[in-house]
């Protein structure tokens, strides 16, 4: 499923920075919102999250690894397995 948008916590970005190694997704990942202190490990698929106005609704937590990852493969850790979300953007009801 191609999902509408990715968020990702800002400390996630700066362990991302840091890694070494960095994982195949790592490289490759952006980020559509960049948020600050919001608890990835609490959100859960269905959970409603206002963003510039919009309404977000999470369709997945997480990031899911792929075997070829030095990360995986080697049982490493990589940040965006629980840093990360991705949702759709849900239709504002119009005020009566």
């Amino acid at each position: 499923m191609k999902w509408e948008v990715s968020i990702i916590n800002s400390d996630i970005i700066e362990r991302i920075k840091k890694a070494n190694p960095k994982g195949l997704c790592m490289r490759k990942f952006k980020a559509d919102f960049i948020v600050d202190d919001l608890d990835f490990s609490q959100l859960q698929i269905g959970n409603i999250i206002p963003i510039n106005g919009k309404i977000l609704m999470i369709d997945q937590v997480g990031k899911s690894c792929y075997e070829g990852c030095v990360l995986h493969d080697n049982n490493l850790d990589c940040p965006l397995r629980d840093g990360c979300a991705f949702g759709h953007w849900l239709q504002q009801e119009k005020k009566k």
